[in-house]
This record gives C-alpha cells, sequence and structure tokens, in this order.
C-alpha cells in the first residue's frame, strides 16, 4: 500500500463529496430527473469557469500541492461518467423509505428527492430551477426574499 500524505487524504475527503454535488448537478440539470440522461461531462464544461474557480480555491485553502490536486481528475469525478441512482442514494444519506427494489430508485420521483436531499445548502451549485430551497431565515434567492418549496 501507498502512503499518502495529509494533504492527500484531505483531498480525497473533499473530492468526493465534489463528484456527489456534480452528480446531484447533472441530474437536475436534465430537467427529467433521469440518472440514464445526466452527463457530468456535460455539466462541467457548462460551467468550466465556476468549477475552476472552485477549485482555484480549494488549492488555496487546502494549501494543496498538484499531486493533491490530480486526486480530483484521477477520481473521475470531473468528467464525464455513470450516474447511478445507488450514488445518488449515497449522497442523499437518505436511508428510509426507499423500496429494496433497486430499479424503483430510478422513478424520477424518487430521483427528484434523493437530489434535493443530497443538495441540502448545496443547492446554490446547481443549474437554476433545478432544486428549491426551503424558506426561512437565511434560504431563498440572493435577494432574501425566499423560495417555498
Amino acid at each position: 500500500m501507498i502512503a499518502q500524505q495529509p494533504g492527500q487524504v484531505l483531498a480525497r475527503e473533499i473530492f468526493g463529496p465534489l463528484g456527489g454535488i456534480l452528480e446531484i448537478g447533472a441530474v437536475s440539470a436534465t430537467g427529467t430527473w433521469s440518472v440514464a440522461e445526466a452527463s457530468v461531462g456535460d455539466l462541467v464544461e457548462r460551467h468550466r469557469a465556476d468549477v475552476d474557480r472552485l477549485l482555484d480555491l480549494i488549492r488555496e485553502t487546502g494549501r494543496f500541492s498538484s499531486e493533491s490536486m490530480a486526486i480530483g481528475e484521477q477520481l473521475g469525478w470531473l468528467r464525464d461518467h455513470q450516474v447511478t441512482a445507488p450514488s445518488l442514494l449515497l449522497w442523499s444519506g437518505n436511508i428510509q423509505e426507499i423500496s429494496p427494489r433497486i430499479e424503483e430508485l430510478e422513478e424520477p420521483r424518487i430521483v427528484r428527492r434523493m437530489c434535493r436531499m443530497g443538495a441540502g445548502p448545496s443547492t446554490d451549485v446547481l443549474p437554476a430551477g433545478s432544486c428549491h430551497r426551503r424558506s426561512g431565515p437565511g434560504a431563498g434567492d440572493r435577494s432574501g426574499r425566499g423560495e417555498s418549496r
């Protein structure tokens, strides 16, 4: 086993959830809540400037070396890959009210719910209108008016 530097371990802990956010964003961007139509590669390319800024912030904040930053690419989260319903289930943290039949996880209403749960407070990174934030203090659009579910 190859020993990892502390920065590389931390980078993996950051790039894993970032991959989940990108998968959720890719599914949300379909407008159909279909995992089969999701393309992480397309999402990353459409938002390349934002992704690059985010990666720059990650590098700066974590004081990561080039080797640590390369982990994001090595894990495959920043390029096109198949998004699966079980992966969304993992990122959503949802463990209740889910059918034991795995094929039911791909039903649009279930996919939509998993995306909303997985996005949580991260909905600002998703395409506009793909997930709605809860209303209340600090929630909603940037004008402070809030959005309803």
